[in-house]
Protein backbone atom coordinates (compact mmCIF):
# COMPACT_ATOMS: atom_id res chain seq x y z
CA UNK A 1 0.00 0.00 0.00
CA UNK A 2 1.17 3.19 -1.01
CA UNK A 3 0.41 6.47 0.95
CA UNK A 4 0.67 9.94 -0.51
CA UNK A 5 1.91 11.77 2.31
CA UNK A 6 1.33 15.08 0.25
CA UNK A 7 -2.87 14.65 1.17
CA UNK A 8 -2.15 13.94 5.23
CA UNK A 9 -3.51 16.55 7.46
CA UNK A 10 -2.27 18.09 10.37
CA UNK A 11 -5.23 16.41 12.14
CA UNK A 12 -4.26 12.91 10.70
CA UNK A 13 -0.53 12.95 11.95
CA UNK A 14 -1.63 14.69 15.34
CA UNK A 15 -4.61 11.50 15.70
CA UNK A 16 -1.80 8.65 14.25
CA UNK A 17 0.64 10.02 17.21
CA UNK A 18 -1.47 10.01 19.92
CA UNK A 19 -1.43 5.90 19.75
CA UNK A 20 2.31 6.40 20.49
CA UNK A 21 3.53 6.57 23.86
CA UNK A 22 5.88 9.63 24.79
CA UNK A 23 8.71 7.00 25.34
CA UNK A 24 7.76 5.34 21.89
CA UNK A 25 8.26 8.59 19.82
CA UNK A 26 11.17 9.72 21.56
CA UNK A 27 12.86 6.00 20.57
CA UNK A 28 11.30 6.67 17.07
CA UNK A 29 13.15 9.80 17.04
CA UNK A 30 16.35 8.27 18.30
CA UNK A 31 16.25 5.66 16.05
CA UNK A 32 15.64 7.58 13.05
CA UNK A 33 18.72 10.09 13.87
CA UNK A 34 20.64 7.08 14.18
CA UNK A 35 20.24 5.46 11.15
CA UNK A 36 20.61 9.18 9.40
CA UNK A 37 23.76 9.13 11.31
CA UNK A 38 24.89 5.92 10.06
CA UNK A 39 24.18 6.55 6.69
CA UNK A 40 26.37 10.10 6.52
CA UNK A 41 29.44 8.26 8.27
CA UNK A 42 29.27 5.61 5.80
CA UNK A 43 29.18 8.61 2.51
CA UNK A 44 32.36 10.16 4.34
CA UNK A 45 34.29 6.33 5.04
CA UNK A 46 33.34 5.97 1.55
CA UNK A 47 34.35 9.10 0.12
CA UNK A 48 37.74 8.67 2.02
CA UNK A 49 38.51 5.28 0.41
CA UNK A 50 37.53 7.09 -2.99
CA UNK A 51 40.24 10.24 -2.10
CA UNK A 52 42.91 7.24 -0.79
CA UNK A 53 42.46 5.17 -4.26
CA UNK A 54 42.88 7.87 -6.30
CA UNK A 55 45.74 9.51 -4.53
CA UNK A 56 47.19 6.20 -4.93
CA UNK A 57 46.72 5.96 -8.36
CA UNK A 58 44.47 2.22 -8.11
CA UNK A 59 41.83 1.95 -10.61
CA UNK A 60 38.11 0.96 -8.65
CA UNK A 61 38.64 -2.28 -11.84
CA UNK A 62 42.31 -2.92 -9.82
CA UNK A 63 40.54 -2.74 -6.09
CA UNK A 64 37.63 -5.10 -7.28
CA UNK A 65 40.17 -7.74 -9.05
CA UNK A 66 42.62 -7.73 -5.34
CA UNK A 67 38.73 -8.37 -3.78
CA UNK A 68 38.50 -11.19 -6.16
CA UNK A 69 35.07 -9.41 -7.13
CA UNK A 70 34.46 -10.25 -10.80
CA UNK A 71 31.82 -7.96 -12.59
CA UNK A 72 30.88 -7.96 -16.41
CA UNK A 73 30.97 -5.00 -17.99
CA UNK A 74 31.23 -6.58 -21.78
CA UNK A 75 28.36 -5.93 -23.88
CA UNK A 76 28.51 -9.77 -24.79
CA UNK A 77 26.71 -10.45 -21.26
CA UNK A 78 23.88 -9.25 -21.93
CA UNK A 79 21.14 -11.01 -23.62
CA UNK A 80 21.04 -10.37 -26.78
CA UNK A 81 17.40 -9.05 -28.73
CA UNK A 82 16.57 -11.78 -31.50
CA UNK A 83 16.00 -10.70 -34.67
CA UNK A 84 13.09 -10.97 -36.99
CA UNK A 85 12.83 -10.76 -40.48
CA UNK A 86 9.85 -8.55 -41.80
CA UNK A 87 9.35 -8.56 -45.60
CA UNK A 88 7.67 -4.73 -47.02
CA UNK A 89 7.84 -2.96 -50.73
CA UNK A 90 9.25 -6.32 -51.68
CA UNK A 91 12.49 -6.46 -49.58
CA UNK A 92 13.35 -8.52 -46.35
CA UNK A 93 14.32 -6.25 -43.14
CA UNK A 94 15.62 -7.44 -40.08
CA UNK A 95 14.30 -5.93 -36.98
CA UNK A 96 13.76 -6.54 -32.62
CA UNK A 97 10.90 -7.41 -30.62
CA UNK A 98 11.84 -4.18 -28.85
CA UNK A 99 11.66 -1.02 -31.86
CA UNK A 100 11.47 -1.20 -35.20
CA UNK A 101 14.24 0.09 -37.53
CA UNK A 102 14.60 3.33 -39.49
CA UNK A 103 14.49 1.55 -42.69
CA UNK A 104 10.75 -0.27 -42.34
CA UNK A 105 9.08 3.01 -40.60
CA UNK A 106 10.85 4.50 -44.28
CA UNK A 107 9.47 2.15 -46.58
CA UNK A 108 5.82 3.57 -48.46
CA UNK A 109 4.18 0.27 -47.64
CA UNK A 110 4.68 1.42 -43.68
CA UNK A 111 3.99 4.71 -44.04
CA UNK A 112 0.91 3.62 -45.88
CA UNK A 113 -0.53 1.60 -43.01
CA UNK A 114 -3.40 2.47 -40.98
CA UNK A 115 -1.85 3.69 -37.12
CA UNK A 116 -3.38 1.05 -35.13
CA UNK A 117 -1.48 -1.20 -37.45
CA UNK A 118 2.02 0.48 -36.70
CA UNK A 119 2.27 -0.63 -33.17
CA UNK A 120 4.95 -2.40 -32.57
CA UNK A 121 3.21 -6.49 -31.55
CA UNK A 122 0.67 -5.80 -34.33
CA UNK A 123 2.78 -4.92 -37.42
CA UNK A 124 5.47 -7.70 -35.74
CA UNK A 125 2.44 -10.12 -35.68
CA UNK A 126 0.90 -9.39 -39.30
CA UNK A 127 4.44 -8.75 -40.94
CA UNK A 128 6.81 -11.83 -39.06
CA UNK A 129 5.60 -15.55 -38.67
CA UNK A 130 8.65 -15.87 -36.52
CA UNK A 131 7.47 -13.40 -34.00
CA UNK A 132 4.01 -14.81 -34.26
CA UNK A 133 5.57 -18.27 -33.32
CA UNK A 134 7.69 -16.53 -30.22
CA UNK A 135 4.94 -14.75 -29.15
CA UNK A 136 1.27 -17.15 -29.37
CA UNK A 137 -1.53 -15.80 -28.35
CA UNK A 138 -1.78 -16.25 -24.70
CA UNK A 139 -4.50 -14.08 -23.49
CA UNK A 140 -8.57 -12.68 -24.13
CA UNK A 141 -10.27 -10.00 -23.33
CA UNK A 142 -13.73 -9.42 -25.27
CA UNK A 143 -13.36 -11.84 -27.86
CA UNK A 144 -10.23 -10.15 -28.54
CA UNK A 145 -6.67 -12.75 -28.72
CA UNK A 146 -3.31 -10.86 -27.64
CA UNK A 147 -0.16 -11.91 -26.60
CA UNK A 148 0.06 -10.98 -22.66
CA UNK A 149 3.69 -10.97 -20.87
CA UNK A 150 3.26 -12.71 -17.72
CA UNK A 151 5.64 -11.49 -15.97
CA UNK A 152 7.01 -7.33 -15.51
CA UNK A 153 5.63 -4.60 -17.59
CA UNK A 154 2.52 -4.58 -20.01
CA UNK A 155 3.02 -4.69 -23.43
CA UNK A 156 0.54 -2.00 -25.32
CA UNK A 157 -1.44 -4.29 -26.38
CA UNK A 158 -1.99 -5.74 -23.14
CA UNK A 159 -1.84 -2.11 -21.70
CA UNK A 160 -4.94 -0.90 -24.33
CA UNK A 161 -7.10 -4.29 -22.76
CA UNK A 162 -6.46 -3.26 -19.14
CA UNK A 163 -7.68 0.59 -19.33
CA UNK A 164 -10.75 -0.56 -21.06
CA UNK A 165 -11.20 -3.56 -18.60
CA UNK A 166 -10.65 -0.30 -15.69
CA UNK A 167 -13.50 1.34 -17.25
CA UNK A 168 -15.43 -1.49 -17.68
CA UNK A 169 -15.76 -1.95 -14.00
CA UNK A 170 -15.46 1.59 -12.86
CA UNK A 171 -11.91 0.09 -11.42
CA UNK A 172 -8.93 2.31 -10.56
CA UNK A 173 -5.40 0.75 -11.39
CA UNK A 174 -3.57 -0.87 -8.56
CA UNK A 175 -1.85 -4.12 -8.29
CA UNK A 176 -4.67 -6.02 -6.90
CA UNK A 177 -6.58 -5.29 -10.12
CA UNK A 178 -3.83 -6.06 -12.72
CA UNK A 179 -3.65 -9.50 -11.31
CA UNK A 180 -7.09 -9.54 -11.27
CA UNK A 181 -7.19 -8.62 -14.84
CA UNK A 182 -4.21 -10.82 -15.74
CA UNK A 183 -6.06 -13.90 -14.05
CA UNK A 184 -9.15 -13.38 -16.14
CA UNK A 185 -7.88 -12.83 -19.40
CA UNK A 186 -5.60 -15.73 -19.11
CA UNK A 187 -8.33 -17.99 -18.32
Amino acid sequence: MTTNFNKITAEQINAALKNFSPEELMQLAQSATAERERKSHRKEVLAKIKDMLAEEGISTDELLESLDIKISTSTSAKKEDKKYSVRLDGKTFSTSSKQLTKAIKDTEEYQNLPEDQKVLDTFLRAYSTEYSQDYPFNATYKGNQFFMVKKGTMNAITKKYYEQYLTDNALTGSTDTKLAFKKLVSQ
